[in-house]
């Protein structure tokens, strides 16, 4: 799990440069059992964002949708994220942990999915955040 700290500003550059505006949809059908089998381990189980980012992967994962809802409102001023706006973590609207919804994205990476009013207004439905590849 050292690597991910290396791996940090990378991921951060590439969120920044792939990751600015809303998140496809992806494939609704693939989801974290579909992510376990494509890592070749054999599991049945499906994966959950622990096992794919370590210890420490709440705070990551908070981090990078924060950052991705601060770049979204940079971009359209009609959609207003809760956290940023009232200035409080993520973790006051929403939890990161083993029962946050995931899936994959075309290429692969896992996409958190958020329910509708959980962190923006309600008419802007659920928000997709594409994460990098672990």
């Amino acid at each position: 799990m050292k690597r991910i700290p290396a791996l940090f500003p990378l991921a951060l550059a590439l969120l920044l440069l792939a990751a600015c505006g809303p998140a496809p949809s992806g494939s609704a059908s693939q989801n974290a059992a579909s992510l376990a089998s494509s890592q070749g381990d054999g599991s049945s189980e499906p994966a959950t964002l622990a096992e794919l980012y370590g210890e420490d992967y709440a705070e990551f994962i908070g981090d990078t949708i924060e950052m991705q809802m601060g770049n979204r409102m940079e971009k359209n001023p009609d959609i207003k994220y809760f956290p940023i706006t009232e200035e409080k973590p993520l973790t006051e609207y929403v939890s990161i942990d083993d029962s946050t919804e995931f899936h994959l994205s075309d290429d692969g990476n896992p996409v958190v999915v958020l329910p509708a009013g959980s962190v923006t207004s309600e008419t802007f439905g659920a928000q997709e955040f594409i994460l990098p590849k672990p």
